[in-house]
This record gives structure tokens, sequence and C-alpha cells, in this order.
């Protein structure tokens, strides 16, 4: 089971996003907990294109790497927003 506790007017600024950029979700969470949360955030698909997960980070020492080439977009156009401080991209 996955529980996940939405800010006010989450889903109206996750449609905003959506209609003005592509949303693209990349977590080092495993898919099998990371999909439900998402699922509940974007249950119509609608709002995010993409989705990555731990399966697609590389493993160095001990953490896990977020292998954005994957993402096959310019970087230079990528914007990233990340809660862990740690965070390799």
């Amino acid at each position: 089971m996955v529980y996940v506790r939405k800010r006010p007017h989450l889903h109206m600024f996750l449609q905003k996003m959506a209609e003005m950029f592509e949303v693209v979700i990349f977590t080092a969470s495993q898919s099998v907990y990371a999909d439900q949360l998402l699922d509940i955030l974007d249950p119509e698909k609608k709002l995010f294109s993409r989705r990555y997960f731990r399966e697609s980070c590389v493993f160095t020492n001990t953490s896990y790497t977020k292998d954005l080439t994957v993402v096959g977009v310019d970087l230079a156009k990528v914007v990233i927003i990340d809660n862990t401080p740690q965070v390799n991209c």
C-alpha cells in the first residue's frame, strides 16, 4: 500500500506544468513503489509523459546516479527538481 498526502492545489499545478512543459519523472525509487505513487498523482497518465526509476540509474559506490542520457533530450533545456540533498546526476 502506498499513501500520499497532497499539498493544496497540487493537481492544478501539475496540470499547468503539463500544458507548458514535458514533465518527466526520474526517481531513484524502485518502480514497484514509485509507479503506485505516480498513479495516485496522475491516474489518467496525462501529466507525466515518461517515468524513469531506479532501474534506469547507475549504482556507483554506495549510491544511485541518475543517468539523464536515457531521457534523450537536450540537457540544456532540462530543469531538475530533487528532494535528495545528495542527488547525483
